[in-house]
């Protein structure tokens, strides 16, 4: 009984929604692991033609995971700290083609992909997809093992609703 249940509250701290359109997507997740990510989080992400933006907040404890996770992703570009904010940029034409500032809690990433490479818009989303799991103190194979594992228990369980109204309608259409 208690491995069932902890199962069950495993799955539920898993919540996500998710919404997407040709042009733009949104994720959001709300956690609530015990440790240092109790809490929820946020998470935004759009991706059209002309730009990538991606904005989480999250618990201010595991501010220095995903300032060492972006460090070691962008430690080719050249970063600034000023007062517990850490900025990363590239700027082409006097103009910002990228930017991606961290404070405690807080993390926004901008990119113009009329700026930049198709092979940093690559590399920028993949990143992103990466810092949802590093916000949220899961393990990317193991989650998406999780959301599978979700997704196949709310398959069975729709099997079974279908069965019994197949049978439920029957029986009613047999009564006639």
């Amino acid at each position: 009984m208690a491995t069932a249940q902890k199962k069950k509250e495993s799955a539920q701290s898993l919540t996500e929604n998710y919404r997407s359109t040709d042009s733009m997507s949104y994720f959001s997740n709300s956690t609530s692991n015990k440790s240092k990510r109790n809490g929820s989080s946020s998470i935004s992400v759009k991706n059209n033609k002309t730009m990538y933006k991606f904005r989480a907040s999250f618990n201010d404890e595991i501010t220095a995971d995903v300032r060492d996770f972006l460090q070691m992703k962008f430690k080719d570009l050249k970063f600034s700290n000023t007062n517990q904010t850490t900025f990363w940029t590239i700027v082409k034409n006097k103009e910002e083609a990228f930017s991606c500032k961290l404070n405690e809690g807080y993390v926004r990433i901008y990119a113009d992909k009329e700026m930049i490479s198709k092979g940093f818009q690559e590399k920028l989303k993949a990143i992103g997809e990466e810092l949802k799991y590093v916000i949220n103190g899961e393990a990317m194979r193991g989650a998406n093992d999780a959301r599978k594992e979700v997704a196949k228990r709310r398959l069975a369980h729709a099997k079974r609703e279908y069965e019994r109204a197949k049978r439920y309608y029957e029986k009613t259409t047999k009564v006639k």
